[in-house]
């Protein structure tokens, strides 16, 4: 039997396992319920997220693109350098 088969019959196996017990089957039931209603609202967040995407990538094509004449002015702090004479202790701050 190859390995498909074996988990096939397992499978089948552990089924009937949990739908004969009436308290099991209620839970299997349950989480099997939960995870479709789980799949469907994540379905429906990632159409409406796509969808919100690609209208707002529709209503900004030039405000992506940043015009070639924009200039920017920043005021970034002076720097000063230490001068170094010949001597040692000056070199440490250097």
């Amino acid at each position: 039997m190859d390995t498909f088969g074996r988990l096939d019959t397992i499978q089948e196996a552990i089924s009937e396992m949990l739908l004969g017990d009436e308290q099991l089957s209620k839970m299997f039931d349950d989480d099997f319920a939960k995870a479709e209603e789980y799949r469907y609202k994540l379905n429906q967040f990632s159409a409406e997220l796509e969808y919100i995407i690609k209208m707002k990538v529709e209503m900004l094509p030039g405000e992506i693109v940043a015009p070639h004449n924009a200039t920017r002015k920043f005021k970034l702090p002076k720097l000063e350098l230490t001068k170094s004479t010949d001597e040692l202790k000056d070199y440490v701050n250097f």
